[in-house]
């Protein structure tokens, strides 16, 4: 039988059902939730093999958070630390709320090179917004890094 998932990034009937998982939180999910993302994907919705053919070795958890994205209350509980920090300019701010923005439409940032193209860009480079502050720079790059972490 043909796979009842279409290639890219829609799972149409199923997005609702997904949103309700750990991953939209930016959670750890259990192995029964995982169990439940196979069967889904691999038995109801098609097979192991149209899975690969469809979204090549795009682990599932990725997947999932690519098509959901992430809430932005968990967004903005794991960069609360920045934007509360008082003794940040607002165009470094800005930057963080940006992260948020792309973080919550798009689940996680896979590649970093993104930050180096707009929007990112258009209020200039990490390192030039951050040039006295570079630890904090540090400490923004490791939060990113926390939402692919746990997929």
């Amino acid at each position: 039988r043909p796979p009842r998932y279409t290639q890219g990034d829609t799972l149409f009937p199923y997005t609702t059902l997904l949103r309700s998982y750990n991953l939209r939180h930016n959670q750890v999910i259990t192995p029964d939730e995982m169990k439940h993302l196979e069967n889904l994907l691999w038995i109801d919705l098609g097979s192991k093999d149209d899975y690969r053919i469809h979204f090549g070795d795009t682990p599932i958890t990725r997947l999932i958070r690519k098509i959901v994205g992430l809430d932005r209350q968990a967004a903005m509980a794991e960069f609360s630390r920045f934007l509360d920090d008082q003794s940040l300019n607002s165009r470094q701010i800005h930057f963080v709320e940006l992260l948020v923005d792309y973080i919550v439409k798009n689940g996680f940032i896979e590649d970093k090179k993104v930050l180096l193209q707009d929007p990112f860009k258009s209020i200039g480079s990490m390192s030039a917004l951050f040039k006295d502050k570079m630890n904090i720079a540090r400490e923004i790059l490791k939060t990113v890094d926390t939402f692919s972490e746990r997929l």
